[in-house]
């Protein structure tokens, strides 16, 4: 985890860094507060993204976009349909918090050596 943070504290900067962590953590634990089947995840050093991570990355995209009804079924797919509704205003928040703190100009690099892309 101090990877992460590490690598998103470069990314964005230390100062947007608490506000950036606080609605991940608000999002991810209402998420994981209300699975409907253990999540599975890879490890920290691990190049792939796994089914469920890339349905959260997904769902964080979709609500972020504004398209509600797509990112309720989507939430579906990791939480109960009644959670739904409750679990995509976090993921847009996230979206948008994610949104707002890239810089304007970011230099675009492939992925880092040794790594594959599916």
């Amino acid at each position: 985890m101090a990877s992460f943070t590490s690598d998103l504290a470069t990314l964005f900067g230390a100062p947007r860094l608490g506000r950036l962590t606080e609605r991940l953590d608000e999002f991810s634990g209402l998420t994981l507060r209300h699975v409907r089947r253990p999540v599975m995840r890879h490890r920290p050093n691990c190049s792939c993204v796994g089914a469920d991570e890339a349905v959260l990355a997904h769902l964080v995209s979709i609500a972020t976009s504004g398209d509600r009804e797509d990112a309720m079924l989507t939430a579906c797919l990791l939480v109960r349909a009644d959670v739904a509704p409750i679990v995509v205003s976090p993921a847009q928040t996230l979206g948008l918090e994610l949104t707002r703190q890239i810089p304007a100009e970011r230099p675009e690099k492939g992925p880092p050596a040794g790594q594959r892309l599916h």
